[in-house]
C-alpha cells in the first residue's frame, strides 16, 4: 500500500511539472507572438501571393502574370504565365504613299510574331526589407514552355484596272512577298485580324534570370519592379524578317513592373 501511495504522488508530481513547465512555453510563446505583431515594425509571413504586370523588353511589350508561395522565410517557389509581342531588331517602318494618305509598312516584314510562356520559378531574397520604407531585393529564375505564334503579314496591293480606260486601280489583299511587291505597287497594311486563320505555333522552351525590388507601406501590398534577361529557344527557326538568316533563339532584356498582394 505504501509503495502504491509513493508511486501515485511521484507521478502527480511529475505531471504537476510538466504542466507548468507547458504553460510557461506557452506563456513564452505568446508573449513573442505579441511583440513580434506589435508596434510599426511588425513583420508577418505571407505563403501566398499572386500579381499582374507589363513587360517592356528589348524586343517588345506584353504582360504577365504569377502565382506564388513561400517555402521557407527567404524562398519561394512561383508559375508564370505571360504574353509578349517579339520583333527583329532590323526592322524599320518605312512611308509610303497610297491614295492620298500617309501610311507605313515594315519591308521585309512576313511574319507578325507573339510569345506565350508558361513556367515554374524561384525566388530567394538577397536584401530583406528592415522596415516599411526600405526596399526588399531577391533574385529568381524560371524556366518552362514557349510557343512562338506566326501569323503572316498582308498587305493592300495595286493592280491596274483593265477592263476600265480610267486611271482606277483595283485593290486586293495578299500575303506579303517581298519578291513581287515592292513600292511601287503597296498601298498600305490590311486589317491587322487578316491572316489568323493562318497562323503557325512553333513549340520551344525559355529561360529568365532577374533581380526584383519590392517597395510599399504594406505588407500585404505588392509593388515589384524587376529586371532581367530572357532567351527563348525553337528548334525550328522563326522568321521575322524576309532574306534574312534567323538564329534559333530571341536574346531580350526585360524590365517587368508588377502589382499584386499577399495573404496567408
Amino acid at each position: 500500500m505504501y509503495k502504491y501511495i509513493h508511486t501515485l504522488s511521484i507521478c502527480i508530481v511529475l505531471q504537476i511539472i510538466v504542466g507548468v513547465s507547458s504553460i510557461a512555453q506557452i506563456n513564452q510563446t505568446t508573449a513573442e507572438i505579441a511583440k513580434a505583431t506589435s508596434g510599426d515594425d511588425a513583420k508577418l509571413l505571407y505563403r501566398h501571393e499572386k500579381t499582374t504586370g507589363i513587360i517592356f523588353h528589348s524586343n517588345g511589350w506584353g504582360i504577365n502574370h504569377r502565382r506564388g508561395k513561400h517555402l521557407t522565410g527567404t524562398k519561394k517557389r512561383q508559375f508564370e504565365f505571360e504574353y509578349v509581342s517579339m520583333r527583329n531588331p532590323k526592322e524599320t517602318k518605312t512611308g509610303i504613299v497610297g491614295s492620298g494618305k500617309p501610311k507605313s509598312i515594315v519591308f521585309g516584314k512576313i511574319n507578325s510574331v507573339g510569345i506565350l510562356r508558361s513556367g515554374i520559378g524561384f525566388q530567394k531574397v538577397i536584401y530583406g526589407k528592415e522596415n516599411k520604407n526600405s526596399v526588399e531585393v531577391r533574385y529568381s529564375i524560371y524556366g518552362g514552355a514557349s510557343l512562338s505564334f506566326l501569323k503572316p503579314v498582308y498587305l493592300e496591293i495595286s493592280y491596274p484596272n483593265a477592263s476600265s480606260n480610267t486611271d482606277n486601280e483595283i485593290i486586293l489583299l495578299e500575303k506579303y512577298d517581298p519578291a513581287k511587291h515592292t513600292n511601287s505597287n503597296i498601298v498600305g497594311k490590311a486589317p491587322w485580324s487578316r491572316g489568323f486563320s493562318e497562323v503557325n505555333i512553333h513549340p520551344g522552351i525559355y529561360g529568365k534570370f532577374g533581380l526584383s525590388f519590392e517597395f510599399g507601406s504594406y505588407d500585404d501590398v505588392l509593388r515589384i519592379v524587376e529586371t532581367g534577361v530572357v532567351v527563348d529557344y525553337y528548334p525550328k527557326p522563326v522568321e521575322i524578317m524576309a532574306f534574312n538568316p534567323t538564329p534559333p533563339y530571341f536574346f531580350s532584356l526585360y524590365i517587368n513592373v508588377l502589382m499584386g498582394r499577399k495573404w496567408f
